[in-house]
This record gives structure tokens, sequence and C-alpha cells, in this order.
């Protein structure tokens, strides 16, 4: 500034924020004050003051972002969902990120959901969530944003709510019984069982009396997805002996794996083979009179035929029998199978006449 008058001068100095940066200080070369400087201007002399400021680089204000996570659906485990789900949070102008997971919310038993906050500088922002399969569920993410970008004014609170849903993938597992052998199943439906096992700790034993009447069998419906194993436990029935049981699935005789997949039904048949038990007939004679042991036994067969099949037919003699030397009883026993029978029996005298004597046995 030229032609000023000569005199004593002051120069003060009005500084405030820019953008980006906050005004901290001002000192001046004349030594008189921060912002006041006070000189004097003498003829024909130029006189010269300095004014040096001090800025920092401006701490923006922040907003708030709140990331919810609500988790709809079946019943799942929630420390594997935690392990299955992040969240990569990006500033949009500056490509910088953050990556978290559920662990860092916090939970609200009132409103059943996960909350993050968090303080950023306002701008815009892309949130996106990462679930990872959990084996056995189909997980559908939804998403919402409150009200547009974190970027009008600062302070503004923006949310973004996740919602997943969860839905276990099940099917059901159809388990059939099959005789063999003449046996019903009313008379074998209370000597066998199953018992199932299955993912995450299944288990269930199903009696035989649970089978339907009509179709001998019975569906398992809503079995998570996976590998089951079904074992068959049979017993003789009264009139019958359990001899052996085959499998559909021919894993075993008596176990069966199958994979139950989603929603579909897995079928596995046991067919059970029965066989009649046999009963006992007994057939004793008694020798009265002078004859003597080896005379009895060579004069004596007994022919036993099956009423019920004329070929299934044998004929014993008497030395084939237990002798009672105290009794003076023969006595011989017979497994045989369930019927009727005849016991012919044959006698040839000393003089070699023949005399046949019939006994008829009915079941």
């Amino acid at each position: 500034i030229t032609n000023l008058p000569i005199g004593n001068y002051t120069i003060t100095e009005t500084a405030n924020d820019t953008a980006g940066y906050t005004y901290v200080s001002t000192v001046n070369s004349t030594g008189s004050g921060e912002r006041d400087a006070a000189v004097t201007i003498a003829a024909d002399t130029l006189s010269t003051v300095e004014f040096t400021n001090t800025y920092n680089t401006a701490t923006p204000e922040k907003g708030t972002l709140v990331i919810t996570k609500t988790i709809t659906g079946d019943e799942v485990d929630i420390d594997k969902v935690k392990d299955s789900l992040t969240f990569v949070v990006t500033n949009n102008s500056t490509g910088a990120s953050a990556t978290y997971d559920l662990y860092d919310f916090a939970y609200d038993n009132g409103t059943g959901k996960y909350t993050l906050t968090l303080e950023k500088v306002p701008g815009g922002y892309t949130v996106k969530e990462t679930a990872t399969t959990i084996s056995g569920y189909k997980v559908t993410v939804k998403s919402s944003v409150g009200g547009g970008a974190l970027a009008e004014s600062a302070q503004q609170e923006e949310t973004v709510d996740f919602e997943n849903n969860y839905k276990q993938l099940v099917g059901s597992l159809k388990l059939t019984k099959s005789l063999d052998g003449g046996v019903t199943f009313d008379e074998v439906k209370g000597k066998i069982s199953f018992l199932i096992t299955g993912p995450n700790n299944y288990s269930r034993t199903v009696q035989g009396t649970e089978l339907d009447e009509n179709t001998l069998s019975l569906t398992i419906d809503n079995l998570p997805i996976g590998t089951y194993t079904i074992v068959e436990s049979a017993e003789d029935t009264d009139d019958y002996k359990y001899v052996s049981t085959v499998n559909s699935a021919d894993n075993g005789e008596t176990t069966a794996r199958v994979s139950v997949e989603d929603e579909e039904t897995a079928e596995v048949t046991f067919t059970n083979t029965y066989s009649e038990k046999p009963g006992t007939l007994i057939i004793t004679k008694t020798i009265n009179g002078p004859v003597t042991k080896e005379e009895a036994e060579g004069a004596l067969t007994f022919k036993v035929t099956s009423n019920d099949d004329p070929t299934d037919s044998t004929t014993y003699t008497l030395d084939q029998f237990e002798y009672d030397a105290a009794t003076g009883v023969y006595t011989l026993e017979l497994e045989k199978k369930a019927g009727g029978y005849t016991v012919e029996e044959t006698t040839y005298d000393i003089a070699g006449n023949e005399v046949v004597v019939k006994y008829s046995i009915d079941g």
C-alpha cells in the first residue's frame, strides 16, 4: 500500500476455518500480537509486516451407519449362522472397506435383532453381506435401506436391514415290511422293531405295531436330509421261527442305509423269512409177557405218516426207541412239523404172523 501518511498503523488479521482445514493460530513479524500488528510508517520508507497462520487438517463430523440382521425361518444353530456371515462396508468415494461378522453385532432379546452401529464420514457406502452355505439349509437374504446414502448432513443416521430366512431341507423315509414263510403280519407285528438313526443325533425306534395293517408300511416325514441307518430286530413267534432278513437297500441283512434328499422319499423294504416251528411226537411202547427184549425189538416197526403229505413217511424199529429197564417202557421222541400224523404199528409174532395197528393223531 503506497502513499500512506506517516504515522502509526495497526493491522488486524481475521482468519477462519476453510474447507478441510481448521484455523489454529496466527503470529506476526512485529511481535506485537497474534492477529494485531503495530507498525510505524516513516517518510520515504517501506514498512513490512508478515502474518503466519497455522492450520490443522479438519476432522470431519461423522454420521451413523446402523446395520441390522434378523434371523427367521426354521430353527438353526445360531453359532453356525454367526460363522457363515460376513458384512463388508465400503466407502464409495475412497474404496476403503472394513469387514465385520455377526459376532461384532449386539443382540436384542426383545426385538430379536442383531445390530451393528458404525460412525462414518458422511458419504455413500455399500454394505454387502456374504452368507456361506449351512449344511442342510437353504437361506434367502432380503435387504432394505432406510432412506438413502449417508451424505446429506453430518450426524445423519442411516439404517441397512438384512433378514436371513433359513429353511431346513427335509425329506421322507418310507419303511415297508415283507413276509415270507406263511406267517401273518398279525403274528409278527409285536415281534419286530426298527431303530432309525441319522443326522443331528436323530434316533427313533419304530415298533412293528406302528406299521399300517394294509400296506405294512410307515412313512416318516420332515427328516433333515442326510444318511439314515435302519436296523431291524426280529424274534420268533409262538408258531414260527425267525430265519433271516434281507433289505432292498442291500447294505446288510438287518441293517440298511439310505439317503434322504430334499422333498423326496427314500424307501426301504425289509423281507423276513420264517419257518414253522416243529412240534414233538412221542411214541411209547410197553411189552408184556414172556418175550425177550431182543425178540420184541426184532418183531415191531412203527410207520409215521403226515396226514397232509403222504410222501412224508418214515418207518422206525423198536431198537431205535429209548428203553427204560425200570419201567419196561420204550420211548421215541420225534421233532415234526405241526399237523396231523398217523402212526402205524406192525407186529410180527414169533410164528411170523403180521398184525397191523393204526393210530391217528390230529395236530
